[in-house]
C-alpha cells in the first residue's frame, strides 16, 4: 500500500480573461436584511453559496455598508479589526435573495482564490497590478470599492472571483439586475414550529 498523495491547491492565479454573463441568467445573494441591493454587491452562482450569507451572524450596520453605491462609500470606516467583542451581532435569520439578468455583463475574471482573505499571495494581482499597491495592506471594502472605479474607468461592470465558490461582485445592481425574489431562511436559533410562519 503507497502513501497517499496530499492534495494542494493552487490558489496564486495570475491570469486575467475577460468574461461574460448570458441574460436571462439566476443569480443568488445573501443577506440579513430585506431590502433590495442597489450599489456595489456581491453574487453567487449557486444557491447553496448565497446561503451561507444568508443567516445574519454580522453586525447588520456593517453589512448594510455593502448597499450603498461605491461613490458614496467611504473605504476607511470600515478595518480588518471592525469585529470585536463589544460589537451588536445579529443572530436572526436572513434573507436568500434572487436576481436575474436583463442583459448580458462584461467582467473581468481574476485567476486563482482571488477573493481569499489572507497574505499568501492571492490579493497580489488585485493589489499590486490592477491597484498599483506594493506596501501597505487594503481592507477588503477599499480594494472592491478601489476596483469598482477602475472598472467604470475601462467599461467593466464586475469581476468574477473564487473563495470557497465563484462569486460576481457587481458594481452596481440597479444596471442589468432584475430582482426576482427574496425568501425569509430559517432561524437556526428558533424551533421548526416558528420557522414555518415564513
Amino acid at each position: 500500500m503507497g502513501f497517499l498523495r496530499p492534495t494542494y491547491v493552487q490558489h496564486n492565479g495570475m491570469p486575467f480573461f475577460p468574461a461574460y454573463v448570458p441574460e436571462g441568467m439566476l443569480l443568488y445573494h445573501g443577506l440579513s436584511v430585506p431590502e433590495r441591493v442597489t450599489g456595489m454587491e456581491w453574487l453567487a452562482f449557486e444557491i447553496q453559496h448565497a446561503e451561507q450569507h444568508a443567516q445574519s451572524h454580522a453586525v447588520e450596520d456593517d453589512e448594510r455598508k455593502w448597499h450603498i453605491p461605491a461613490q458614496h462609500q467611504d473605504p476607511t470606516a470600515r478595518s480588518p479589526g471592525h469585529l470585536s467583542s463589544q460589537s451588536p451581532f445579529s443572530l436572526n435569520s436572513g434573507y436568500l435573495q434572487m436576481y436575474q439578468t436583463n442583459r448580458p455583463f462584461k467582467l473581468l475574471y481574476i485567476d486563482g482564490m482571488s477573493a481569499a482573505t489572507c497574505d499568501l499571495g492571492p490579493l497580489d494581482t488585485q493589489d499590486i497590478i490592477l491597484l498599483s499597491f506594493t506596501s501597505d495592506k487594503i481592507d477588503k471594502i477599499k480594494r472592491v470599492v478601489l476596483l469598482c472605479e477602475l472598472a467604470e474607468e475601462r467599461g467593466v461592470e464586475g469581476f468574477i472571483r473564487m473563495e470557497t465558490g465563484f462569486e460576481i461582485i457587481k458594481c452596481n445592481f440597479s444596471d442589468g439586475l432584475d430582482f426576482v425574489s427574496r425568501k425569509r431562511r430559517p432561524d437556526r436559533a428558533k424551533d421548526d414550529s416558528y420557522n414555518r410562519m415564513f
